[in-house]
């Protein structure tokens, strides 16, 4: 079955090292994705980034790091993503968060 509807994307840039109540924040927010039943997220783990601190974050050996940058991606309606930002606001407290223009959605199922 092919269904098509309209939505949003969320990305979510973090580092690695960030932390909620002692757990990683990137599995705090596919948590919170999950109990508020949002259409997808996926996690990206980064070989290397330039942080909201200014400093170059690598996976090279030479200077390896365990704060390498994180990138999530949600997708769902325009109201759960702008509901989710509402949890954002409570959890993240350095990042960046982009929302896109109007994006097609084709879901393919069984």
């Amino acid at each position: 079955m092919k269904i098509k509807k309209k939505g949003k994307l969320l990305k979510i840039y973090i580092s690695e090292n960030q932390k909620y109540k002692r757990k990683p924040l990137f599995h705090v927010i596919v948590e919170k994705a999950k109990e508020e039943d949002l259409e997808e997220i996926t996690v990206y783990r980064g070989i290397e980034g330039l942080g909201t601190d200014k400093k170059i974050h690598t996976s090279h050996i030479l200077t390896l790091s365990d704060d390498l940058p994180i990138v999530l991606e949600l997708i769902d309606s325009e109201k759960k993503i702008h509901q989710f930002l509402d949890i954002l606001d409570d959890i993240i407290k350095e990042g960046l968060v982009i929302i896109t223009d109007d994006i097609e959605i084709i879901q393919y199922s069984k």
